[in-house]
């Protein structure tokens, strides 16, 4: 079989693979599609793209989970992502500008990422004829946001809708810097609700929970949050904006695959992130214009 991707071209032939990627996950059918791409660390060149979905392949090795390649000895970085129908690849053929992006969904607005996973592996091979199989080990690369309302000014039964923006947020994984992301400062991602459940289990006895995914965030940025509370007809019930900064107010970083928690109480706010020891913020949050003390 022959692939060609922009200016590379890549002979597969089933007898004379040499490096295999072996993706667990895509044999078992527990994501959507996967990404496999194989760059030569030392020239930079991209020498291996293969990407299949699950189900669609007609090619019982893909359907094993093994995503094969014919290349020459040398040292590899390859990138094994799935689920990556929320983003967009950039320059791939040279590893120092090969990158990632979130679909934008408007001017300055870009959509949520799927729950994509990922796994980079350094590979050497050292001589020729020598066959190699790597096994991804995939982590979760978004971030999850979970804003938990406990205060007692807003009734359960009186929402039924939500918006939660957050705004500066990272859109661009540049490849060759792993998780260190980047993007504009005035991007921004809308997350709606229209059927609010009150006392949700996963709330562990918050009033509501909304949730959603988010690249890891841009080192050294500040992020905002602003959460809409509503009626069933969409009127305004309760509204909140603060900033994400830790308690010696310097912007928090979310990394890859962390769960990150804000609690509103009627008098402020508390942020966790989970697996660190402690919640990391008590502070003020801005209601309705207003501002309340923890």
């Amino acid at each position: 079989m022959l692939l060609t991707l922009g200016s590379c071209t890549f002979d597969y032939f089933e007898d004379d693979m040499n490096y295999k990627v072996f993706v667990p996950e895509f044999k078992e059918r527990t994501i959507r599609n996967c990404r496999v791409l194989v760059w030569d660390k030392k020239t930079g060149r991209l020498v291996g793209d293969r990407y299949a979905r699950v189900g669609a392949t007609n090619d019982n090795v893909l359907d094993a989970g093994i995503f094969a390649f014919r290349i020459p000895p040398a040292n590899y970085k390859t990138c094994v992502l799935t689920d990556t129908d929320s983003v967009g690849f950039n320059d791939i053929a040279d590893l120092t500008t090969a990158s990632f992006s979130l679909d934008n969904d408007g001017d300055r607005r870009y959509k949520e990422p799927a729950y994509m996973k990922f796994d980079y592996i350094n590979r050497e091979l050292v001589a020729q004829g020598m066959i190699v199989t790597d096994t991804a080990r995939l982590e979760l690369y978004p971030a999850i946001i979970k804003v938990r309302y406990r205060g007692t000014d807003v009734s359960a039964e009186t929402v039924k809708k939500a918006a939660m923006t957050l705004s500066n947020t990272a859109t661009r994984q540049q490849i060759s810097l792993d998780t260190i992301t980047s993007g504009p400062t005035d991007s921004y991602t809308l997350y709606n609700y229209n059927d609010v459940e009150p006392w949700p289990q996963a709330a562990e006895g918050a009033k509501f929970e909304f949730s959603g995914l988010l690249f890891p965030t841009k080192e050294n940025e500040l992020m905002h949050l602003a959460l809409n509370m509503c009626d069933d007809e969409g009127h305004s019930i309760r509204s909140y904006r603060f900033a994400l900064t830790d308690r010696e107010s310097k912007p928090i970083t979310i990394l890859h695959g962390r769960v990150f928690i804000i609690d509103i109480y009627n008098e402020g706010f508390m942020i966790t992130i989970e697996g660190w020891d402690e919640s990391i913020l008590g502070g003020s949050v801005e209601i309705d214009g207003g501002k309340n003390k923890h």
